[in-house]
């Protein structure tokens, strides 16, 4: 378990990584003149990916705390930090606030 865990936490920080990696990397396409305002949709599909993954992050984050606080032999302080950042992109969202 506390490899899942482990493995968790590295990948909590991916939807807010894929999500600003594709728009700055669109912008600079947009701006070195590759692609024009049409081109810039290109990063939507990138842009629900990430909210996508957010989303299914949060859900695996929850899942992990209540199986962590069952077990009582661990203080999951740092899990709560690293649901709460891979949840942050799909929350804004919900409430209206797109971060990309």
């Amino acid at each position: 378990m506390d490899k899942l865990a482990r493995i968790y936490m590295y990948l909590s920080p991916a939807p807010l990584a894929l999500g600003l990696g594709a728009k700055y990397y669109y912008a600079y396409l947009f701006r070195t003149g590759r692609i024009d305002g049409w081109g810039m949709f290109g990063v939507l599909k990138y842009e629900v990916a990430a909210y996508i993954l957010s989303w299914a992050l949060g859900a695996t984050g929850i899942v992990l705390i209540l199986i962590y606080l069952s077990r009582r032999k661990f203080h999951p302080l740092l899990l709560y930090g690293t649901a709460i950042l891979a949840a942050l992109p799909g929350i804004l969202v919900l409430l209206g606030m797109p971060l990309f």
